[in-house]
């Protein structure tokens, strides 16, 4: 198959990963894998088309005020240290295991976002929220964010992110709704910047080390363009509630995707 092709194929999961802050590639590397490619290729091309397809939908999502840059900044270097790391001494280790209990997590966190989302009570003291800590109001509500959970997952985000070629969007964005009670589309947008900047780190690794097939890169890198311009037009425009519903099920989708890899069904 033509790497044309599945570029075109992985379009529309380029849009539903800029609509959920997920970047869609537990998707791309299957996709690519059975397209011939090997499974470092496969998770470099599909490091570079999230890279591209979260520079796309940030542009929307930076006009609309929707990203939370306090949150980029405390999350962003563990995370693009981490993915630069495993990117680059991915292949020495086996995954298998790790894709079996990432799966396995999948299922509850899935099942938590189908709850309906209860704003974060207020906090006494003043805007800033502490030393360690930052409050912030957007969407009507406001949230507290401790910085060193940022930094915990972030680098958490970073770890998976280089070592499968999947963004880190899957954590982060659980994380910011669920730990950190933070408005979905903020959630979305923020962790779109981030994936954005975490798959090129960990892309950067992966070509250090020789894996990026350039050819079926760029063209997969093209069509994640135009398929994050379309998802992050529809997240400001769909209600809260429904994405984080989209969320849900999208998780749940990934979990049994990655047991089936995983077990080899």
């Amino acid at each position: 198959m033509s790497p044309l092709l599945v570029a075109l194929l992985c379009l529309p999961i380029a849009a539903l990963g800029a609509m959920v802050g997920i970047g869609g590639g537990v998707f791309f590397v299957p996709i690519w894998l059975a397209a011939g490619s090997g499974f470092q290729a496969a998770t470099a091309t599909s490091l570079v088309m999230i890279a591209a397809m979260g520079i796309s939908a940030s542009t929307v999502y930076l006009r609309r005020h929707l990203v939370e840059p306090a949150l980029v900044l405390a999350i962003g270097p563990s995370a693009w240290l981490l993915s630069f790391l495993s990117g680059a001494l991915s292949g020495h280790l086996d995954e298998r295991l790790l894709r079996i209990a990432f799966g396995i997590v999948l299922v509850p966190v899935s099942l938590l976002l189908l709850r309906e989302a209860k704003p974060a009570p207020p906090a006494a003291g003043p805007t800033g929220g502490g030393r360690w800590r930052f409050r912030r109001e957007r969407e009507g509500e406001s949230y507290t964010v401790p910085v060193p959970g940022a930094i915990g997952a972030g680098a958490l985000a970073g770890l998976l992110s280089g070592l499968f070629g999947i963004g880190g969007g899957i954590v982060v964005v659980p994380i910011l709704t669920l730990g950190f009670r933070i408005p979905t589309r903020v959630a979305v947008a923020t962790s779109t910047l981030l994936l954005a900047i975490t798959s090129a780190v960990g892309a950067a690794g992966h070509a250090v080390a020789g894996h990026v097939p350039w050819l079926a890169a760029l063209a997969g890198a093209a069509a994640a363009l135009i398929g994050g311009q379309i998802g992050a037009r529809l997240t400001a425009r769909i209600k809260p509630r429904r994405l984080r519903q989209l969320l849900a099920l999208v998780l749940l989708v990934v979990a049994v995707w990655v047991e089936i890899q995983a077990v080899g069904i």
